[in-house]
């Protein structure tokens, strides 16, 4: 994370003991039923560099829902943790990403949309191979996006999003 970036700190807001309900957009088949993914799972073993530990700050112990919730207003500065996640964190953690891209609130956010472009490519082109069930969910973020580009602001002819696109569809 660059020097200068305020600390991202987010609870859910919580009245009486409920945690307020998030977002609702469509439906949500990727939703895993597992507990959030615990540090080695959400970054790897130590040794761990500033990066996986700002993975941790942002993302260590919330649920789905809350990381749905967490991205709205922040996704274009979270986007470059998906780069340091370990699978687990991926397969937990993006599924509501692709909700949030799909939603109101993320309908026009091109930060976002380059920016996990971005992390997921980078995924792809240091571990290679990625399991193939987050393979396949990178393709789908990409083709939400591609299929998207003017509603992001992408221009389909900019070069480093041609790139990010070619490496995820031939991952």
């Amino acid at each position: 994370m660059a020097a200068g970036n305020q600390r991202l700190q987010w609870r859910p807001r919580v009245s009486g003991s409920e945690v307020a309900d998030p977002p609702r957009g469509p439906a949500e088949p990727l939703r895993s039923a597992m507990p959030p993914p615990d540090k080695v799972q959400l970054v790897g073993p130590e040794p761990l560099a500033l990066d996986h530990q700002c993975v941790l700050e942002h993302f260590l112990g919330l649920n789905q829902d809350d990381a749905r919730r967490f991205y709205v207003g922040r996704m274009h500065f979270l986007a470059e943790d998906f780069m340091w996640m370990a699978p687990a964190g991926l397969r937990y953690y993006l599924p509501p990403v692709l909700e949030y891209l799909k939603s109101e609130e993320g309908k026009e956010d091109g930060d976002a949309a380059h920016g996990i472009l971005c992390s997921l490519s980078t995924q792809i082109q240091l571990h290679s191979p990625l399991p193939p069930d987050i393979v396949a969910l990178s393709q789908e973020i990409c083709a939400c996006v591609k299929q998207h580009c003017k509603r992001f602001r992408i221009s389909p002819r900019e070069e480093l999003f041609r790139e990010y696109i070619s490496t995820i569809e031939n991952a």
